[in-house]
């Protein structure tokens, strides 16, 4: 998935828009994605709020719930929620790897 290669490219950085995005999407398109990036966006919400450095400098252990980093934002016939929430829990294995390595 772009935003998993987007954090591995960038050491963890979380991005900050689609902008940011969009070179990783154009990879997909050619494996059935939606047509255009606008289209994708209009079916998955990426929480482009979140924050590695404040969520993974605290004790997490603290924090209550896991962030949703990725929703659905309508139906997607190729993609369940089941795999959107696999997607959330590898994100922030890698990102929790990448800071405690730090």
């Amino acid at each position: 998935m772009m935003l998993i290669e987007f954090v591995q490219e960038n050491q963890g950085a979380w991005p900050s828009g689609w902008d940011d995005l969009s070179p990783h999407y154009r990879k997909y398109q050619n494996l059935g994605w939606s047509q255009s990036l606008e289209s994708h966006q209009e079916m998955v919400d990426v929480d482009f709020t979140f924050d590695p450095d404040g969520y993974f400098g605290e004790d997490t252990r603290k924090n209550s719930a896991s962030p949703q980093l990725v929703l659905l934002k309508s139906r997607w016939p190729d993609l369940h929620a089941e795999e959107v929430d696999e997607i959330n829990r590898l994100l922030l294995a890698m990102l929790r790897s990448m800071y405690l390595a730090e």
